[in-house]
């Protein structure tokens, strides 16, 4: 299993480097910014995806970012979106990928791992 992980800062691209530690699954774990998110996707082609969903990209419509990050995905890549805001703020086509924060570690498991 390989673990893309995509935040939008240092800080939260840190905070999933810890729930990823914390899975208890046996994965190699990449780590990208937002900005470099797509390039890595493209060269590591990981199987599982948690990806930090920020405020911006749910609200502002000339962000789509996200829009083009997942139509770069494989169909069979496992997508977990996190983040602080509530599911009312999300997309309404990626509500069911999305975990509010936080969460304990048993639920993001069960989202990521199925």
């Amino acid at each position: 299993m390989k673990i893309l992980l995509v935040a939008s800062s240092s800080p939260m691209l840190e905070a999933l480097k810890m729930i990823a530690a914390h899975l208890g699954t046996e994965a190699t774990v990449i780590a990208a910014v937002h900005e470099d998110a797509i390039a890595t996707l493209l060269v590591e082609e990981p199987t599982h995806v948690i990806y930090d969903l920020d405020e911006e990209q749910m609200t502002d419509p000339r962000f789509t970012f996200w829009k083009s990050f997942r139509q770069n995905l494989p169909a069979n890549t496992r997508i977990v979106l996190c983040g602080f805001d509530r599911l009312s703020r999300v997309p309404e086509d990626d509500r069911s990928r999305y975990l509010q924060l936080p969460i304990r570690i048993e639920e993001f498991r069960r989202a990521l791992l199925g």
